[in-house]
């Protein structure tokens, strides 16, 4: 199916840039990409694209501002909501009228926080869904902690080729810690899947802390946990992709 460079422009005036594939005239999903990554995802985004594509599902890749070849900025958790929110009105724009929300770690925490009653389905991999403390000393190059610290704002060398470094804002660093699932989960009122791992400490935190809040979603929310992938989920990717496909099928609507 052809894929369309488009651009759009969020509640900042700054220009985002994504990828649109038309499967069908009402039903897509946003897909957003974890933290100083784009929206390739190193080719997982694109493959789950596809696969929801081919199921006749129109999909939205988009860069959030400060990464890929989205506009330059330095991220922040309203920020972030902005941009995605930003999307879901292009899509609507568009004519969408069954818009599906998927993100990946820090995009798939955003998603939940960016829902809204017009949002039909939701689905998230490895996304904290309530507070994670991260000893960032463990996670980023002790120069970026130090420039956190002394600055307010962490250089993170990016997992994008489109740029070296990612900003991240003490505001969004701080976030992670200070999330609650009441103010995730709570407002949300369709149901959702929550995919995470078990092969590494992170996604076993993050499992954790899906199951204390999935009590706050919907009937039908779903916890499903692949015990060997690590947070990234490669190593399991096209059987997440299965799951991805199977969920917004069932929960988008009809066409």
């Amino acid at each position: 199916m052809l894929e369309t460079r488009v651009t759009f422009v969020n509640g900042r005036n700054h220009i985002l840039v994504g990828d649109l594939v038309v499967a069908g005239p009402t039903r897509a999903v946003i897909l957003s990409h974890g933290f100083a990554s784009d929206r390739n995802g190193r080719g997982r985004l694109p493959a789950l694209a596809a696969a929801l594509n081919a199921a006749g599902i129109s999909t939205l890749r988009y860069d959030f501002a400060g990464c890929g070849e989205s506009d330059d900025d330095t991220l922040t958790p309203e920020g972030l909501r902005d941009d995605l929110r930003s999307a879901i009105r292009f899509l609507q724009q568009q004519g969408f009228t069954h818009i599906g929300l998927y993100g990946h770690s820090l995009g798939g925490t955003i998603s939940l926080w960016s829902f809204t009653p017009e949002i039909k389905a939701l689905a998230t991999t490895g996304a904290a869904t309530g507070p994670v403390h991260y000893n960032f000393d463990e996670f980023f190059p002790q120069t970026a902690v130090n420039k956190l610290r002394r600055t307010g704002i962490m250089p993170v060398p990016s997992k994008s080729e489109r740029r070296p470094v990612v900003l991240a804002s003490k505001t969004l660093m701080d976030s992670f810690s200070t999330f609650s699932s009441e103010e995730l989960l709570s407002p949300i009122t369709v149901p959702v899947l929550l995919i995470h791992g078990g092969g590494d400490d992170e996604e076993r935190m993050l499992a954790a802390t899906s199951h204390e809040g999935i009590h706050r979603l919907p009937e039908g929310s779903v916890l499903e946990v692949f015990p060997e992938a690590p947070h990234d989920k490669h190593t399991v990717w096209p059987q997440v992709t299965e799951k991805l496909v199977s969920w917004f099928r069932e929960h988008l609507g009809e066409y």
